[in-house]
């Protein structure tokens, strides 16, 4: 029996690029801004590199009536940390 691969596609949509960028594919870049002077491209092959993430004091600091978002913004910093320490 011959089994399909599992191909993940990579994809930049709506994001507003400063001057100078620099992007080496793979990438997956999403509805955000990326300054001036941007070097992004793949980690691993490099051995090197920054996962950034901007999110709000939510992560940290749960609000009330906002569980959902406080679940999504402290998974996203818990998922990031455990990345960077296996890339």
């Amino acid at each position: 029996m011959i089994s399909m691969p599992n191909i993940i596609k990579n994809n930049i949509r709506d994001v507003k690029f400063g001057k100078k960028c620099i992007i080496v594919e793979p990438v997956n870049l999403y509805e955000c801004k990326i300054g001036n002077n941007v070097f992004i491209g793949p980690l691993v092959k490099k051995k090197w590199g920054r996962i950034i993430n901007l999110s709000s004091t939510a992560a940290k600091e749960p609000g009330v009536n906002m569980s959902l978002s406080n679940v999504t913004r402290a998974g996203v910093a818990a998922y990031s940390k455990t990345l960077s320490q296996e890339v």
